[in-house]
């Protein structure tokens, strides 16, 4: 293993390979920066405030480098994309890992995104989540890929069922906020 902010003793969270555009690094502290750089100027109501104010940043960063890959039963952690020339497009989401029920099949992890404003309907982000689902299903054996949104958030809404996203409220909190979208892996 290395430091200790970069491994889990649950999972393994080494990112995915290349994909045909992009590329993939874990989310360290070393890496914040970059994170920072894509959003704490964003205007974009649904990126997350975490990403925006430095107190938040901070905490977020000490919380997904740490707690987060520490986790038996909520593990996770943050991937940072970029194109091929080195230029970071955003970042995936991938938790909610649980040692229980890993590589049963009941085996399920939640998934989210944030891109860059310059990098929005490039098709990047299809491709970088589309790589992440994929590496979710065949690399940790995931049976279901959740992923949710706020309600209002309609381009979020198109985009998961475009990828083939199922809405089901029916079976979690929050729904007066949120709404919620499964995908199975075809066995």
């Amino acid at each position: 293993m290395s430091k200790l902010n970069d491994s889990s003793p649950y999972f393994d969270f080494s990112p995915p390979s290349p994909s045909l555009h992009l590329e993939y690094e874990l989310f360290t502290i070393d890496t914040a920066q970059h994170l920072w750089d894509m959003f704490y100027q964003d205007t974009n109501t649904f990126i997350s405030p975490k990403f925006k104010h430095p107190s938040h940043f901070l905490k977020y960063t000490a919380y997904q480098t740490s707690y987060a890959r520490l986790s038996e039963n909520k593990a996770g952690c943050d991937y940072l994309f970029k194109n091929k020339e080195g230029k970071y497009i955003g970042v995936l989401h991938f938790y909610d890992l649980g040692k229980a029920n890993y590589g049963t099949q009941e085996a399920h992890c939640t998934i989210g995104f944030a891109i860059a404003e310059a990098f929005r309907r490039s098709g990047l982000t299809t491709e970088a989540v589309k790589h992440l689902i994929q590496f979710a299903f065949e690399k940790h054996q995931m049976y279901k890929v959740l992923a949710y949104t706020e309600k209002d958030n309609t381009p979020s809404h198109a985009f998961l069922e475009k990828l083939g996203f199922q809405l089901n409220n029916e079976d979690y909190y929050y729904t007066q906020k949120y709404d919620y979208y499964e995908l199975e892996r075809n066995t």
